[in-house]
């Protein structure tokens, strides 16, 4: 595996030394005198009784644990491993040989690993494995495989770290991952691996983790999905290994600023806590720096850089947001929008420079639609009173309503009472990015009810959002009206706040659709047949001193009893309720209290 030296000085994690690494959460006091720390004290203390627990058990990080991997999947005998690993154990040694020879002698008829035998891969196993194989024991190499050198290093200064361990795995073929090694790292002393079956098929992957106590490195390099990875080439037999590692100082000053724009949201979404790939950093000769990176920025020392996208897309077909083709019909559409939009094909990454500790330019990847997939909006104008079509409302479409607020179509009901708005490609969602939002232009008059709506998704997935929107006769019945009422005296309390109306999908309980807003309490309204739900200006009635009264709080268990648990959406500020022929199936009341602080 490695040079026989190096075997004898390696420590490695037993597989029983998982249990070593001690993590507790950080308690607000000192154990011993109740005394109030610092963040950064309680920090330190922890890690110091971390540290001490490893270090009270340094013995057990002497031998490497020996794994039978046929036993674990038959399929890893089916491969090779590590060449000259005879037995399986992932070691190259005597106990190899002997077994070697006892195979070769017709005492026994099995071997650990048929393919990691077979050093000069002809196919047979023979007297001439047994001599590679001797030499590889005696010299540390291998004809066979490749052979890899590793040392952690500073991102920034190139300079050995010192300290920790570290642990190397391969994954075959995309299926199979199985471990190699796991060694201590010391500054100065190169791991060396020989004996790596080198075809393309295998990827190995290294982390490091436990690193020295207040070294200025986070104490993982790996668990976040920033391993190292490396293979060997067609024909490449060697590899000079160095795993970058940027210190906490440097994490939190990068001087690269990446972004993945979202241009059918306007936005970066790195900037949230979201992102549609991952961004790989090799320097000009190709070695990489940063494996895996999907935040905001990273710290580089000066030199040339390539920056290269690994999008999911890349990985579920289905994925709803792809990289922009600059040919594309949703990149002119951008163009058009946004004559600066530098739209380019990124697609063998991109190139920068870093100088006096800044980058010269913006890495960003910019990202968009499928262009097999567009969503849409279907509007409904209806009589609210009897759900029939009304003619001659004037609505229009407006993308990006909180920002650039643009007017993208207009359409006037006819006799189907039904529109679709089509070929939409704004995403957005949240209060200060909407995708798009529906404006009520002009009523006829005699009309009144419904109001602008709001659309939008996070990605555009090909999904049709519909709205109804209904009006009301101004002079026809209206035989639905609330009050708020004081729980225990009945005092009448209109004033306090006005309320909400939601209309229930009747497919869907948990749908919602707000149908009036700003209601006055104790005025009439009317509502065509259906359940609905009224929900009174929570904010509103605190500034009045009064709130809804918590029907899930086993302290109201007592008002629980004497009230109709139906009748309310949870809380007694939130009522529900069926309309038929117009008028609602009770009289329909709030109930509030005054409003009680909660406890701290």
């Amino acid at each position: 595996m490695f040079n026989l030296k190096r075997i004898l000085t390696l420590a490695v994690t037993a597989a029983s030394a998982g249990t070593l690494i001690v993590t507790s959460s950080v308690s607000a006091y000192a154990e011993e005198n109740d005394e109030l720390l610092s963040e950064e004290e309680l920090i330190r203390q922890k890690e110091d009784e971390r540290w001490a627990d490893i270090e009270a058990h340094e013995n057990d990080f002497t031998e490497l644990p020996v794994y039978d991997y046929t036993q674990l999947d038959p399929e890893f005998a089916k491969i090779a491993t590590l060449f000259g690993d005879v037995n399986s154990d992932r070691l190259v040694g005597i106990a190899d040989a002997v077994q070697l020879q006892r195979y070769l002698l017709g005492e026994i008829d099995e071997l650990g690993n048929w393919f990691n035998a077979d050093l000069n891969q002809d196919g047979v196993i023979n007297a001439a494995d047994f001599t590679i194989l001797k030499q590889q024991i005696c010299g540390g190499v291998t004809k066979k495989g490749g052979s890899a050198v590793i040392n952690l290093v500073d991102m920034m200064t190139g300079d050995p770290i010192d300290g920790g361990y570290m642990q190397m795995y391969c994954i075959y073929d995309n299926s199979w991952s199985y471990e190699i090694a796991k060694w201590k790292n010391k500054a100065g002393e190169a791991a060396y691996f020989s004996g790596l079956p080198n075809d393309p098929k295998y990827v190995y992957y290294i982390e490091a983790y436990n690193l020295p106590r207040y070294s200025g490195y986070d104490n993982t390099y790996g668990i976040s999905g920033q391993q190292f990875y490396f293979s060997f080439g067609e024909g490449e037999t060697s590899k000079a290994v160095s795993v970058r590692l940027a210190s906490d100082e440097d994490e939190k000053n990068p001087n690269v600023v990446l972004s993945q724009y979202d241009w059918a949201m306007e936005m970066d979404i790195l900037n949230t806590s979201y992102n549609y790939g991952w961004i790989t950093i090799y320097d000009k000769d190709g070695n990489m720096y940063y494996p895996r990176l999907d935040e905001k920025g990273c710290s580089l020392p000066d030199g040339e850089y390539r920056a290269e996208l690994h999008p999911y897309s890349e990985i579920w077909d289905d994925y709803s947001v792809i990289p922009v083709d600059p040919e594309s019909d949703f990149a002119k559409h951008i163009r058009e929008l946004h004559p600066e939009a530098e739209l380019s094909d990124k697609s063998e990454g991109i190139e920068f420079t870093v100088q006096n500790g800044k980058a010269d330019k913006v890495v960003s990847f910019d990202f968009g639609p499928r262009p097999d997939i567009s969503d849409s909006i279907k509007i409904n104008c209806f009589n609210g009173s009897n759900g029939k079509p009304l003619e001659g409302f004037v609505f229009s479409l407006i993308e990006a309503p909180d920002t650039s607020a643009r007017k993208i179509e207009t359409w006037v009901s006819d006799a189907t009472g039904t529109h679709t708005f089509e070929n939409l490609l704004r995403s957005g969602y949240g209060p200060d990015n909407h995708a798009y939002k529906v404006c009520v232009e002009s009523v006829p008059t005699g009309f009144e009810g419904s109001f602008d709506q709001y659309f939008g998704s996070m990605h555009i997935s090909g999904a049709t959002m519909e709205y109804t929107f209904d009006f009301y006769e101004i002079d026809g019945p209206k035989l639905v009206s609330a009050d708020i009422v004081k729980y225990g005296d009945n005092t009448v309390l209109n004033d306090a706040a006005a309320f909400t109306v939601y209309r229930f999908n009747p497919n869907n309980a948990a749908d919602l659709t707000k149908i009036y807003h700003n209601v006055q309490a104790g005025e009439a309204f009317a509502l065509r047949d259906g359940k609905y739900a009224a929900c009174l200006d929570f904010a509103a009635l605190k500034n009045q001193g009064y709130e809804g009264i918590d029907l899930f709080d086993a302290a109201n268990a007592d008002i629980l009893a004497v009230l109709d648990e139906n009748a309310f959406y949870g809380n007694t500020a939130f009522i529900q309720f069926t309309v038929k022929d117009g008028a609602p199936d009770r009289e329909l009341k709030f109930y509030v209290r005054d409003y009680v602080p909660a406890e701290t």
